[in-house]
């Protein structure tokens, strides 16, 4: 399977399923990062990601754009309290590469360019068997 699953979707309230779509998920032996927020002096992170083991961690999906509101700059990681929280993107780098950074460096934004074609595939096409293994082999999904 997949490397690493990556959802940037905040899970942030159970609801009815979720033990059923982590089981899904942890089956896959795939590493998964979910996506949490700081807002004003709390982290939310997601409730699926709360111990879960190596398989399962969090990170921030929070973004700073420019004043005229376009996003060019991202910070890897965020100082939150005493603790160095990684963005969802440098999570995704770290465990893709299997580099791990120590250091906290909120302060050294990455500019980035959208790339200008990514190859997007339906989780239900994926699990229903429709879209080949192959296609997402060791790749970041």
């Amino acid at each position: 399977g997949a490397r690493v699953i990556v959802y940037d979707v905040l899970f942030l309230e159970p609801r009815r399923g979720d033990a059923l779509f982590k089981n899904t998920l942890l089956d896959t032996q795939s590493k998964v990062v979910f996506g949490s927020k700081l807002e004003n002096t709390n982290y939310n992170f997601s409730h699926l990601a709360s111990s879960s083991g190596t398989l399962v961690s969090s990170a921030l999906v929070n973004v700073i754009p420019d004043t005229d509101g376009i996003v060019r700059k991202y910070p890897p990681s965020f100082l939150y309290k005493d603790l160095c929280v990684s963005s969802l993107a440098k999570s995704a780098f770290d465990i893709f590469t299997f580099l791990k950074s120590n250091t906290c460096v909120g302060k050294e934004e990455k500019s980035f360019r959208y790339p200008s074609n990514i190859n997007m595939y339906s989780l239900v096409d994926v699990l229903s068997g429709k879209i080949s293994p192959e296609k997402i082999k060791g790749k970041v999904a």
